[in-house]
């Protein structure tokens, strides 16, 4: 969302503190006693999963703080979405999160339209872009949401898939210690790629 403010000074808007690392704001109205800006958050492979809270605030020519209070925003990044590249292809997304080339899959899980207005209908398998050339995100797999005594390893053998690939895609999971698989909590929502792969056990659960 953006932030609007007007005073008879020149207004900037501004993270609270020192500026997020994947967060940045984008003037859309500058100059004046008027000023907005978009909020832009630009996540990356490996934060699937990750909370952040971003603040901004208002200062004016003066140096004084506006009488307003910070305004904050939770970002929470969805996990089991990516963000398409100029030059992917469903074969080079699959070598991107580590599974197999068998991009048949990520073309089950995007062939149809699956009622989210965030994620693309892929109707053509060797070209991702959008007509418009605006951005383009589309489905990894399925979000299942973990029951009391799941495991990773059970998980993988059951969607015949690798622990490994599930903690790829999940890097918010994270191993509780070395060589040892951590504990899933009821609910907890997971990325899950079926029959990507046979189930692996070199790790091992405590």
């Amino acid at each position: 969302d953006g932030a609007l403010l007007m005073s008879p000074y020149q207004i900037a808007i501004e993270f609270v503190g020192a500026a997020p690392q994947r967060a940045s704001l984008r003037a859309v109205v500058s100059g004046g006693r008027l000023a907005r800006s978009e909020l832009v958050y630009s996540a990356a492979r490996g934060d699937e999963g990750r909370r952040e809270t971003v603040c901004v605030t208002a200062r004016d020519s003066a140096g004084a703080i506006l009488a307003l209070p910070p305004a904050c925003a939770v970002v929470v990044v969805r996990r089991c979405i990516y963000c398409v590249g100029p030059a992917d292809t469903l074969e080079t997304v699959m070598m991107a999160v580590g599974a197999d080339l068998n991009w048949l899959r990520l073309w089950a899980a995007n062939g149809n339209d699956d009622g989210d207005p965030d994620t693309a209908t892929v109707t053509d398998p060797g070209s991702l872009a959008a007509p418009g050339g605006g951005p383009v995100r589309i489905n990894l797999g399925a979000l299942y949401e973990a029951e009391a005594g799941d495991t990773l390893q059970d998980l993988a053998a059951r969607f015949q898939t690798t622990v490994r690939l599930l903690l790829s895609l999940n890097p918010d999971v994270g191993l509780a210690a070395e060589g040892a698989i951590p504990r899933l909590v009821v609910g907890q929502e997971l990325c899950v790629i079926p029959c990507s792969g046979e189930a692996d056990q070199d790790l091992v659960a405590a």
